[in-house]
């Protein structure tokens, strides 16, 4: 079978169970299994592709239709146009996420921020994907879990950006004396109790640890704006990612330990999704 010939038949299998993402996802399959680039994609057109291929894509479809999404099946997803390497104890980052990277881009640039905590940091994509744009920050990543620190280590000596940022297992910050310009996280915002009703390819493969925000989907908030007092320098900014409807909320929560709104950003469906404090 010629490369053009499986492309085709590839993405007509795909759109059968995600047609809204079967082109792209065929296109990262072809490069992943062949490790070529787009424009090997479109060049090799032509190539005979041998049956051990043949049988990788097979085994990937397979997986894909039984619900595994692709970033599992591969172990990496893109993020920020960059790679980053995902295991079992990490979030599947989100593309609502990189408004989060977005908005820090901008606070970085006003107050020339010099260092930034991130909590919960997981595959490490939002600390490293800010790093690599501005490579005079110090960066600290803060995770519970060993195991998402050890795989946000691995995105970071990919990158080589070993110098610039330090990982530590911790919970929100709870030991950790240094002040920083930036706070930034993407917490577990579901409450406990709606776990069950998401979907498949999010209950079974994205950790627990990284979705459950406790009874009312607010406890990890309520954490870092506590510690977030002795975390944040004196003209610091936090930034924090939130579901859809939690904005007030979380808006007093903060307020409580001295915090003023600055800025409310919607995602791309009009929905909150990024609250700034200061």
């Amino acid at each position: 079978m010629r490369l053009y010939e499986l492309h085709k038949s590839l993405k007509r299998e795909l759109r059968t169970y995600c047609p809204s993402s079967g082109e792209i996802e065929s296109r990262s399959i072809l490069k992943d299994v062949l490790n070529i680039s787009d424009k090997d994609l479109l060049i090799k057109y032509d190539l005979e592709v041998n049956e051990r291929i043949l049988e990788k894509i097979s085994d990937v479809l397979l997986r894909r239709k039984n619900g595994e999404p692709l970033s599992r099946i591969q172990g990496k997803k893109e993020f920020f146009e960059s790679d980053f390497k995902i295991n079992s104890s990490v979030l599947d980052p989100r593309p609502e996420t990189e408004i989060l990277v977005e908005t820090a881009i901008s606070l970085i640039n006003k107050i020339q921020a010099k260092s930034i905590l991130d909590l919960g940091t997981g595959s490490g994509c939002i600390l490293i994907s800010l790093i690599k744009l501005f490579p005079k920050l110090f960066g600290v990543g803060l995770d519970l879990s060993e195991e998402a620190i050890k795989n946000a280590k691995e995105n970071v000596s990919i990158n080589r950006l070993e110098d610039n940022i330090n990982f530590v297992t911790c919970n929100w910050g709870n030991s950790i004396e240094a002040k920083f310009d930036i706070l930034i996280s993407n917490p577990p915002y579901i409450k406990t109790n709606e776990i069950k009703n998401l979907p498949e390819s999010v209950k079974k493969y994205d950790p627990l640890l990284s979705l459950d925000g406790g009874y009312d989907g607010l406890q990890p908030y309520i954490n870092i704006a506590r510690n977030a007092r002795h975390l944040i320098s004196k003209n610091g900014k936090i930034l924090v990612e939130i579901g859809f409807d939690q904005a007030n909320k979380i808006d007093k929560i903060f307020y409580k330990e001295g915090f003023n709104l600055e800025k409310k950003i919607k995602d791309y469906n009009d929905l909150d999704r990024i609250l700034v404090f200061s």
